[in-house]
């Protein structure tokens, strides 16, 4: 009988409070501070990191990494890259204006071909062979000194590369990483990969298209010699073992609202769809969500930042879905974890969240 006063109470709570932010939710976004190229010494090196600041930051922020792909750098999460006009993360900064959270953009270390990049478990000589894992560990520490960082809650997300990068964190920093997000990655093949078996449960995210020519959908080896990942199949599952998640997920199909958006490359133009599976109730919270772009390329779903239509990009590796916003995609999900607890009542952040948009759908079996 306490806990479901308890719990009654927490909902009346929650609606409260709801009900007060909804009158919040049509306000313009708060313009906050970007500052780039801070320099940070690891290992001997000099390496770089922009962040951005919303105006209204939380007592208690959250923080969000974004990592590039290769050949990327901090300015293509920004929208500050003079060779690039449109960018599916630079969304994320909208985001944080309505929650309040911290994110950090970090630079990549050229190799080779001087295109940047990241030391992920793939066993490939294309990447470089920093230690890239104790380099955002550092970055923590930074934030951490600087401001009031929630420890709870830090998170990181992807494109390519950046995206087994996030994976790459997942297994060797889930002590301090709540969630991440992986786009366009996937897991690498055992017996191609430099990395451990995860020790943490970890919330992770995946959104990839089911013909993307550089991953291979199915799995085996990736276009341009980059490796060797399992299928989205299992990568999905590997993780739904680990967290120890329901099996057999909640599947919604998101409303098709571009005809052209899919194909594209050495495919046909078509329609692109995304379905989302969710695999709930793991250990500690963490859930699984895997976003599958059907007939969807190497890119990151927009409707704000489109691609254009005859652009290069999409010429070679296929036209970008544009029926749901990644960066809200990732920030819903990232919003049920935390690290090493359930979600309570009265969470603040989520609060927020709900107060933005409508609440996550998927959140409903891990909440409260």
């Amino acid at each position: 009988m306490v806990e479901i006063h308890r719990y009654r109470l927490n909902l009346i709570f929650v609606s409260c409070l709801l009900a007060f932010g909804l009158l919040f939710i049509n306000q313009p976004a708060i313009s906050g501070t970007l500052s780039q190229d801070i320099e940070i010494d690891h290992d001997g090196n000099i390496r770089t990191f922009d962040y951005y600041l919303p105006d209204k930051l939380a007592h208690r922020a959250p923080l969000v990494f974004l990592l590039h792909g290769q050949g990327g750098s901090a300015d293509t999460i920004f929208g500050t890259d003079p060779e690039r006009s449109h960018f599916p993360f630079k969304v994320m900064m909208e985001i944080a204006d309505r929650i309040g959270f911290i994110i950090c953009a970090p630079d990549g270390v050229p190799v080779g071909n001087d295109r940047r990049g990241w030391n992920d478990c793939r066993d490939i000589d294309s990447n470089p062979d920093t230690d890239d894992v104790d380099f955002i560990d550092k970055l923590i520490s930074w934030f951490s000194g600087n401001f009031k960082i929630d420890r709870q809650r830090i998170y990181a997300a992807g494109i390519s590369n950046g995206g087994h990068m996030s994976l790459r964190l997942a297994v060797e920093l889930g002590d301090k990483i709540a969630a991440v997000g992986a786009v366009c990655a996937a897991m690498p093949d055992p017996s191609k990969s430099k990395c451990p078996e995860p020790n943490d449960e970890v919330g992770v995210l995946y959104m990839v298209g089911t013909i993307d020519p550089v991953l291979p959908f199915e799995g085996g080896d990736m276009a341009f010699r980059r490796g060797k990942v399992l299928s989205n199949a299992d990568s999905v599952l590997k993780w739904v073992e680990h967290n120890n998640t329901i099996v057999t997920p909640h599947v919604y199909e998101f409303p098709d609202i571009n005809f052209t958006d899919g194909g594209g490359g050495s495919h046909p133009v078509t329609s692109s769809t995304v379905t989302r599976s969710t695999f709930s109730q793991g250990q500690k919270g963490a859930a699984v969500v895997n976003y599958v772009v059907n007939e969807g390329s190497h890119s990151s779903p927009s409707i704000k930042e489109q691609y254009d239509d005859e652009g290069q990009y999409q010429t070679v590796y296929g036209r970008q879905n544009n029926d749901i916003e990644m960066a809200e995609e990732l920030w819903r999900f990232f919003a049920i974890q935390t690290l090493n607890r359930k979600l309570k009542a009265y969470d603040l952040t989520l609060l927020k969240t709900m107060w933005w948009d409508v609440y996550p759908d998927f959140a409903s079996q891990t909440y409260p």
